[in-house]
């Protein structure tokens, strides 16, 4: 997570459900956020990148910053 920015691809969902596949978890996981089971099966941490996308990116000045 470059910039501490949030997943962007936490706004992708699986066609046929209407949450996260494994991988969002699993990279989740690798970047040191916890078990990715637990947060596939909570999903708590894709409900909080969503909110944080949608609150950051609304703000212009946000996506000006490097």
């Amino acid at each position: 997570m470059d910039n501490n920015r949030p997943l962007i691809s936490a706004l992708v969902i699986r066609r046929d459900e209407y949450y996260e596949g494994d991988g969002f978890s699993k990279l989740a996981n690798n970047l040191g956020f916890g078990d990715w089971k637990r947060l596939k099966r909570e999903r708590i941490y894709e409900i909080t990148q969503r909110k944080e996308i949608i609150e950051k990116w609304h703000d212009d000045s946000y996506y000006l910053k490097k």
